[in-house]
């Protein structure tokens, strides 16, 4: 049903609110107290990192946060389909303001270690050539030589950001298959990843919910995202978006305010 006039009224002055807090974020003043020293040729950045299974919803996340973040009609920049099979080979990086990216991923498939290690080398920053395709297919001397070769960029902050899809059956084993994936992040980064929730409509929720608490990630967002399909902005589903991309920023801000050790 909808809602009434003043109400929506009211929720668009809530999102007008959200949105204006993520453009006018003072990012720039929390990396340069995290880094201290970046070359002078650098704009010091926020990259939202998504990671997820095949199918998940990543791209269309992606999508949303766009056309949400810059209030402009939806757009399918990032090719999402609605099909399970991969269709994303490459990362791809969209600027949500100057300095907060948003960044595609391909889809993990089985979890193998080539796949993790190609999420782990993200995250350290080692993947900057988005011309290529991601790589599950890495041999022993192809990580020996990026080793010694690829250096990690300074001014970077990677906010990492598991995208989960909770409309299949609920099954014991889903979420912790992800575990691998989890603690990877958390070794890398020192933080848990943001978990965020889509199609969480359905009656499976709680417990997905749930099983990622079990794991050790408390940091749980449900969002809907716009598609294709569902093209239609709507206020309630515009401030669950600007919710999370504010909780990304987060992740800096408690950065800075750890306990620096002496």
């Amino acid at each position: 049903m909808e809602k009434p006039p003043e109400d929506q009224r009211d929720l668009a002055e809530s999102v007008n609110s959200l949105r204006d807090k993520l453009i006018k974020f003072p990012l720039s003043s929390y990396l340069l107290t995290l880094f201290k020293t970046i070359p002078t040729d650098t704009i010091p950045q926020l990259t939202i990192q998504v990671f997820g299974k095949t199918g998940s919803g990543k791209s269309e996340l992606v999508n949303s946060c766009l056309c949400v973040a810059r209030d402009e009609p939806y757009k399918n920049e990032c090719g999402a389909t609605n099909c399970l099979q991969a269709v994303t080979t490459k990362r791809a990086l969209y600027f949500l303001t100057r300095n907060i990216r948003i960044c595609d991923n391909r889809g993990l498939i089985t979890m193998t270690d080539n796949e993790l290690y190609e999420m782990e080398q993200q995250l350290k920053g080692k993947r900057d050539d988005l011309s290529k395709d991601v790589n599950f297919e890495t041999s022993f001397f192809g990580r020996l030589f990026a080793l010694n070769t690829v250096k990690e960029k300074p001014g970077n902050v990677y906010v990492p950001v598991i995208v989960y899809k909770c409309d299949s059956h609920y099954a014991e084993d889903q979420v912790p298959e992800l575990v691998p994936l989890i603690k990877i992040i958390i070794n890398v980064s020192g933080k848990k990843p943001i978990i965020v929730l889509t199609c969480s409509e359905g009656n499976n929720t709680a417990l997905f919910k749930q099983a990622f608490n079990d794991s050790g990630c408390h940091d749980i967002l449900t969002v809907e995202n716009y598609t294709e399909r569902n093209p239609k902005r709507t206020h309630d589903q515009d401030a669950a978006i600007l919710t999370f991309l504010l909780h990304c920023l987060e992740f800096v801000q408690n950065e800075v305010a750890k306990p620096k050790r002496m």
